[in-house]
């Protein structure tokens, strides 16, 4: 949709490139990041469909636990940023659970796709390794029953790499690492103390439930 969109623009305002609009560069990087993590963060469930291992329910039950509270913390805070500008304010978003954190919908995603891991993470595992060096002498060493271990249990290895990579990924933005969007926010709002208290204080994905930001004045009693 996105690419259909920048070719529309490209036809009908006939300009020779996108440069104006984006960086041809960052949209390809954007795309190739985008396809690696679809692909990375489908692995919990495409190796867990693939298993013939039945899951277990207390993991189960706990990885849609995970999923749902990733879900609605993604959700809310999306929202609340949304009222926060559709009420005219010019400052960044310091409410609700951006009080609480910089990027709560980064952690929202964070917990979605680690919910999805853990629903699928039991099919995955194989109680071989165990049975087989409880009844057998031959795996005496632990280095063999690691090998072991880690041979029969790659899916679950593998699909680790989806929250592992989606952390990698967010945080990676939050820091600005991979994008600029909080330098862009420094020259925006950098003029701010508020701003410069809220980035100073206030954890950049993971909650602190503990401190909640609040600003008050130095000339306010």
């Amino acid at each position: 949709v996105l690419l259909l969109y920048l070719f529309g623009i490209l036809v009908l305002s006939h300009t020779k490139s996108l440069v104006s609009y984006v960086s041809l560069s960052l949209l390809v990087m954007f795309w190739a990041i985008t396809f690696v993590w679809n692909v990375v963060c489908s692995l919990p469930h495409t190796l867990g469909a693939s298993s013939k291992v039945p899951g277990n329910p207390t993991c189960v039950c706990l990885g849609f636990v995970v999923f749902l509270v990733g879900f609605i913390i993604e959700t809310l805070a999306d929202v609340q940023k949304w009222q926060f500008k559709q009420q005219g304010n010019d400052t960044f978003c310091h409410v609700g659970l951006w009080a609480y954190s910089q990027h709560p919908n980064y952690f929202g995603d964070v917990l979605i796709v680690l919910g999805f891991y853990l629903l699928n993470v039991s099919s995955l595992v194989s109680s071989n390794a165990i049975s087989s060096s409880s009844s057998s002498s031959s795996w005496s060493s632990s280095l063999s029953f690691g090998l072991l271990w880690l041979q029969q249990n790659q899916g679950a290895i593998l699909s680790l790499l989806a929250p592992i990579f989606t952390w990698m990924l967010l945080y990676g933005q939050a820091v600005g690492s991979i994008t600029n969007a909080s330098s862009l926010a420094r020259a925006k709002y950098g003029h701010d103390p508020k701003y410069a208290l809220y980035e100073s204080t206030v954890p950049l994905v993971i909650p602190n439930l503990f401190h909640k930001f609040n600003y008050h004045h130095p000339h306010e009693e």
